[in-house]
């Protein structure tokens, strides 16, 4: 059987075309213009309170890793971790935050991340914004004496 050049140049040519498409898309696609929702986690559009180190703002959508707030004043730069009290209908939570981002030159409308809560912390999260009213105790599994013995 014998192979036509034209064959294998073509060929070439259509993997060289479907790359610098390929590489185009990837580049467009790391871009923050174009990545709108890069979120870990479904955000809620929840109304309710938040306080960032003793500062009251209001959440405009809050998820399980994060949350957009507005402020009535300036608000920490990003990087800076701050310490919140999140209100969520009759819940209460307090936890760790990282400013993720601000818009605005008074920076005040802020994106919080919350990596760093307590599993048990992340549940009531989750708890208050399914709004199911019950809180789980979490405990942690370790093996006993005769299962490590096993």
């Amino acid at each position: 059987m014998q192979v036509l050049p034209w064959l294998a140049h073509g060929a070439a040519i259509w993997v060289a075309v479907n790359a610098v498409i390929l590489t185009a898309a990837v580049h467009r696609i790391r871009r923050q213009r174009f990545g709108a929702e890069r979120r870990a986690a479904v955000r809620f559009e929840r109304t309710g309170t938040i306080t960032v180190d003793g500062a009251l703002c209001q959440i405009r959508d809050v998820s399980l890793t994060g949350a957009s707030i507005a402020a009535p004043d300036r608000l920490p730069a990003p990087g800076q971790q701050v310490h919140v009290r999140l209100r969520l209908g009759n819940t209460t939570i307090s936890m760790p935050a990282t400013v993720q981002s601000t818009v605005g030159d008074d920076r005040q409308i802020a994106g919080l991340n919350f990596s760093t809560i307590s599993a048990t912390q992340q549940a009531e999260l989750a708890l208050a914004l399914f709004a199911t009213g019950s809180i789980p105790t979490l405990t942690p599994t370790r093996p006993t004496a005769e299962q490590h013995a096993a």
